[in-house]
């Protein structure tokens, strides 16, 4: 049945597989596994998970065959499992268009050993396996793929080796790095063409950026404000908020502390901005900082009459010095196309030339929120 469709048929169906799905349709023939194979020859993306894995480590072969068959062309690759075995076998293959990883390698059977004991010593000696292991992973991710540009970890790191990744231009770090944060920063910033770091929220992190405000080039919080000071910020070009009130403290802050603001996202505020005193304090902040070019208050509670009001008192003080047009987003929680419709019609009557309306939502780059609390941060870098 396999052979009534020709190569090039199945080459455009296996696009359209992940690794795992070509991995099984090539069990099914011969014929369809010299399809797969040969597709390899041509692959550019790839997503290697747990099935992946234990294919991989029942048929060593087939797992010779795909890293010597796709590691000329691969550019993005997503590895998720315990990798140390994986990454040791490739270490004979060059993967020179690599520019994109995303990898998880926080091994289970650790997991499952610190939770079963109670023992100090044993804790301690389980944490430095831990570390040891994440040294010795980040070293093989640094010779497999010397040409990364972009690099994901969802595992606890200490920076060790990462900063001999000479082309890395962005580093995502989905976990609490090493608690010697100092440390940390002070290995990745030396990466020459390194232009965005986003870390997640931890006490030290916290204690990292109020003692070096002037580093913080982006920051995000998510529901929950963390004990931050926006003071001395001057370099801060983005900051959002998500899910947070907005207290009349931090209002202040916002206007005082943060000269070179570029974009202001506001975003699934429920309450905070609904009332009158809340529209003025936007337009007055739009007043206060001719360089922001983007508000977007995209999903939340906004009430158009007091915001078009607040807008006619003050649009034409806060727009007056411009040189671009100040972008508004505005995407509501209204169901109801009936009701959109007319909030849409009393907003349009906000009219300046150097004032754009737009009523959709900015697609902020998905990322997995791990906790209630949750901070996203982007440093200047070389």
């Amino acid at each position: 049945m396999d052979t009534l469709l020709n190569e090039d048929c199945w080459f455009t169906i296996l696009q359209y597989l992940q690794l795992e799905d070509q991995l099984t349709l090539g069990e099914v023939s011969h014929h369809l596994q010299r399809c797969v194979t040969r597709h390899w020859k041509c692959l550019t993306n790839a997503k290697i998970n747990g099935q992946v894995l234990k294919k991989f480590i029942l048929n060593s072969f087939l797992m010779f065959e795909f890293a010597s068959t796709a590691c000329g062309t691969l550019q993005k690759l997503t590895i998720d499992g315990d990798i140390i075995d994986l990454l040791n076998s490739w270490r004979i293959f060059n993967f020179p268009k690599l520019h994109t990883l995303d990898c998880n390698w926080e091994p289970e059977r650790l997991n499952v050993l610190h939770t079963i004991t109670e023992n100090a010593l044993m804790d301690q000696w389980l944490l430095s396996i831990r570390w040891q292991q994440a040294d010795e992973i980040s070293m093989l991710l640094t010779e497999l793929f010397p040409h990364l540009r972009k690099l994901t970890l969802h595992a606890n790191v200490r920076g060790c080796h990462l900063w001999r990744l000479s082309q890395l231009e962005e580093l995502h770090i989905c976990k609490s790095p090493t608690s010697e944060i100092h440390k940390f920063i002070a290995r990745i910033l030396i990466i020459p063409k390194l232009h965005k770091l986003h870390l997640h929220e931890s006490q030290s992190l916290i204690e990292f950026i109020n003692q070096n405000p002037l580093k913080v080039k982006s920051i995000r919080f998510i529901h929950n404000r963390p004990l931050l000071r926006l003071a001395g910020m001057e370099n801060l070009q983005v900051l959002a908020i998500h899910g947070c009130k907005l207290d009349n403290g931090l209002w202040r802050e916002f206007v005082s502390e943060i000269p070179s603001l570029e974009q202001l996202h506001l975003t699934e505020m429920d309450e905070s901005l609904y009332e009158s005193h809340d529209a003025e304090k936007i337009w007055y902040f739009v007043a206060q900082f001719g360089n922001l070019k983007v508000v977007n208050l995209s999903g939340s509670c906004i009430n158009p009459h007091e915001f078009v009001l607040s807008g006619a008192k003050w649009l034409s003080v806060a727009l007056k010095d411009r040189e671009v047009p100040l972008m508004l987003h505005i995407d509501p929680k209204i169901t109801s196309p009936k009701s959109l419709t007319a909030f849409k019609q009393i907003l349009t009557t906000l009219r300046h030339p150097k004032l754009v309306i737009k009523f959709e939502p900015i697609a902020w780059e998905r990322t997995k929120i791990f906790c209630t609390k949750y901070m996203e941060v982007e440093f200047m870098c070389n």
